[in-house]
């Protein structure tokens, strides 16, 4: 019965890392979800959505507890990562 439990591993820096990516380039709002998977392949690229991201809410903003909430947004750098992708937390 063990032998037919098959685990599917797959890489993040595979086609469905990059797939990934071009959904949320799209929909930079689901990069919240997304980011700590993609991080140490894809990290300027994360990067360059989370700015997308942050941008947007920001222009969105109409009051300050609005721009409060974009202030408190993670990013990948305050996620403990560095320029190589590395987790240095």
């Amino acid at each position: 019965m063990a032998s037919r439990k098959r685990i599917h591993k797959f890489s993040w820096k595979s086609a469905i890392g990059k797939r990934l990516l071009a959904y949320l380039s799209q929909r930079p709002a689901a990069i919240e979800r997304y980011y700590m998977h993609l991080v140490p392949h894809h990290l300027a690229d994360v990067t360059e959505v989370f700015r997308q991201h942050i941008r947007q809410l920001a222009e969105q903003s109409s009051n300050r507890a609005e721009y409060r909430g974009v202030c408190r947004i993670p990013t990948a750098s305050q996620g403990g990562w560095d320029r190589g992708g590395k987790r240095h937390r």
